[in-house]
């Protein structure tokens, strides 16, 4: 939990600029729940990684987020509020789906 909360807090520190929305706070928090589940996936050994460490996971996990709602704040100063706004949900779409597998790997329905 205590690595969801770090996650969550770099992610708002590299979007401060710009006012948060709900769909900032959704692409935040799946994105937490990514590296939350993956960790806990890890651990009881249900799943790989190409990324040995965790630093370089949690790491890439808060670059791509934060990229991402950086360019979705430029998609939006440039005059395409509803683009912005698909990006955000795919962002938070793509996250939260990476977390359900980890979760339903965890329970033995994927392998």
């Amino acid at each position: 939990m205590k690595r969801a909360i770090v996650v969550a807090g770099v992610l708002v520190a590299l979007s401060r600029q710009a006012r948060a929305d709900v769909f900032d706070a959704l692409a935040i928090g799946a994105a937490a729940s990514d590296v939350v589940t993956t960790e806990a996936a890890l651990r009881r050994g249900f799943v790989e990684t190409n990324l040995g460490n965790r630093g370089a996971r949690v790491g890439a996990n808060v670059l791509l987020t934060g990229a991402t709602l950086l360019a979705a704040r430029e998609l939006k100063k440039a005059g395409h509020p509803g683009w912005a706004k698909v990006v955000k949900i795919a962002t938070a779409g793509g996250w939260g789906y990476i977390a359900s597998r980890n979760v339903r790997t965890m329970r033995g329905g994927l392998r």
